[in-house]
C-alpha cells in the first residue's frame, strides 16, 4: 500500500511539475496553493498531536500558538463564528467521538487561518515572483534590472 501511495505522489508531481513548465497555472495561484497545503498540513498535525496526547492544557496551548500565526483571522472566526450554531452543531458532533473542541479549533483554524495564508501567498507571489512580479515587472521597466 505505501508503494501505490509514493507512485501516486510521484505522477502527480510530475503532473504539477509539467503544468508550471507549460505556465498553464499561474505561479501566484500555485503559490498560494502550497502555502495552504502547508498550512493545512500544520493544523492537521497539531489537530492529530492534541486527540492523540489527551492533555487539555497543552491543546490549549498548542491551537494558541497556531492562532499566533493566524492573527487576525482566527481571532475574528473566535470571537464572531464559533458561537453560530453550525460551529456549536460541529461541537456536538465531534463530543460523539469525545473531540468536539479540538474539531472546533482545526475548523476554525483550517477554514479562517488556512483563507489568510492562501492570501497571503497570491499577494507576495504576485508582488515578487521574478520576472513575472508586479516588482520585477516595475524595476525593468526602469532599468533597473536585465
Amino acid at each position: 500500500m505505501p508503494l501505490v501511495a509514493i507512485a501516486a505522489a510521484r505522477r502527480w508531481l510530475r503532473t504539477l511539475d509539467s503544468a508550471m513548465s507549460a505556465r498553464s497555472t499561474p505561479p501566484a495561484l500555485a503559490t498560494a496553493l502550497v502555502v495552504f497545503g502547508f498550512h493545512t498540513a500544520l493544523a492537521l498535525w497539531i489537530f492529530v498531536e492534541v486527540h492523540m496526547s489527551r492533555y487539555e492544557a497543552q491543546a490549549g496551548f498548542a491551537w494558541f500558538l497556531l492562532m499566533g500565526l493566524d492573527f487576525p483571522t482566527t481571532y475574528v472566526a473566535w470571537e464572531y463564528i464559533a458561537p453560530t450554531p453550525v460551529i456549536r452543531a460541529v461541537i456536538e458532533w465531534g463530543d460523539g467521538w469525545g473531540d468536539g473542541k479540538n474539531l472546533r479549533a482545526l475548523v476554525l483554524h483550517g477554514v479562517f487561518g488556512g483563507a489568510q495564508w492562501f492570501a497571503i501567498g497570491w499577494l507576495a507571489a504576485l508582488l515578487l515572483w521574478p520576472r513575472t512580479g508586479l516588482a520585477a515587472k516595475w524595476l525593468a521597466k526602469r532599468n533597473l534590472i536585465g
